[in-house]
């Protein structure tokens, strides 16, 4: 699995997935992943960002899941976030779940590790991780598939 992050692989594609005022463009997010896929052959490309994540997988098929609704006041760091994300999304993908559930609980753990100032200081266990969901609620996927 590839992850990559927004503006890195905008730059790669040459596209660019946000306006002016930082919003995302889902169909130019769309395209960037399309581009992607002309660089080789990969299973999954999933796209991490503050609004959720977008993927695209092999045979075509997309998926999108939005992120967790954090309180204000909640984040006290973001090192590590995507990180904990990605690491999330594949132990799911290891562990035989589907590509939306592996999604939720990376972004679970995106959401942990935002909770603490350092990368790894906000990991909790497998449940309490998954917990995070019921307590904050999952905003709208950011790309309509």
């Amino acid at each position: 699995m590839k992850t990559w992050l927004t503006p890195g692989m905008a730059r790669a594609v040459g596209l660019t997935v946000r306006d002016e005022k930082r919003n995302l463009d889902g169909a130019a997010l769309m395209e960037a992943v399309e581009r992607l896929y002309q660089f080789g052959n990969m299973r999954l490309v999933a796209v991490h960002m503050p609004e959720g994540v977008y993927m695209r997988d092999l045979s075509g098929r997309r998926y999108s899941r939005g992120s967790l609704v954090l309180p204000e006041g909640y984040i006290a760091g973001a090192v590590g976030a995507g990180d904990a994300f990605c690491a999330g999304m594949l132990y799911g993908l290891h562990e035989g779940w589907d590509v939306l559930d592996s999604a939720g609980l990376g972004s679970c753990c995106a959401a942990a590790s935002l909770s603490r100032p350092g990368a790894s200081e906000g990991v909790l266990p497998l449940q309490e991780t998954l917990g995070l969901s019921k307590r904050f609620g999952e905003r709208p996927p950011p790309v309509s598939v």
